[in-house]
């Protein structure tokens, strides 16, 4: 949301809203399909990214134009897996299957690329805008992982384990837990991300405040 507006995606358009009347008053028609965006309210644009990892589009709020086009076709990476601004270190952070990208959201320009991580499958910034949740399956193993966000080189800063499937899974961020749905149980992982423990909350289908 940009305060008066906000921003939904349908398939190659994305859709700018005035919250006072709940009406649409533009569409911007992008060059792919795209799957998630992130608000950066200190430049006032929208950051998108393609659903198949190609592309990051980046959006003038001003003028509902797309102000830049950043390729990154260059690494197979996979498929986009969620995207997140931090106010506090004024970075794009942004997943795929196999990697993390931080970017500076005022010159554009990419710091560090991740790719020690696998099977990423959702991720969320905290309310801080110091820290990223990052939840991967890999192999057996499904892992909730904290990342310091100043830092867009190093590996996570700590990991948790989990006894169920984060596969398809959706994260949320919230006083430093990371709530994570897991499809098909019908349950919602609530993870103390900086206590090292994990609580199953029953009956929650998904997590995203909406």
């Amino acid at each position: 949301s940009a305060g008066t507006f906000a921003y939904n995606q349908y398939g190659t358009y994305v859709g700018v809203v005035n919250i006072a009347t709940n009406t649409m008053t533009a569409s911007i028609t992008m060059p792919k399909t795209i799957g998630y965006m992130a608000y950066a309210s200190t430049q006032n644009e929208l950051w998108a990214l393609s659903t198949d990892g190609t592309a990051l589009y980046v959006i003038d709020c001003s003028t509902n134009t797309i102000d830049n086009t950043i390729d990154l076709s260059a690494n197979a990476d996979g498929i986009g897996k969620g995207i997140g601004y931090s106010v506090t270190s004024n970075r794009i952070i942004l997943i795929r299957v196999a990697s993390s990208v931080w970017f500076n959201a005022s010159t554009h320009a990419q710091l560090g690329r991740y790719t020690a991580l696998n099977n990423n499958q959702s991720m969320d910034i905290d309310e801080t805008g110091l820290w990223a949740y990052i939840a991967r399956h890999t192999g057996t193993d499904n892992i909730v992982q904290r990342f310091q966000i100043s830092n867009a080189t190093t590996a996570a800063t700590v990991s948790y384990f989990l006894s169920a499937s984060v596969v398809d899974a959706k994260l949320f961020a919230m006083n430093g837990f990371a709530y994570v749905s897991q499809p098909g149980t019908n349950r919602t992982v609530k993870v103390d991300m900086f206590g090292g423990t994990a609580n199953t909350l029953i009956g929650l289908n998904t997590v995203k405040l909406i």
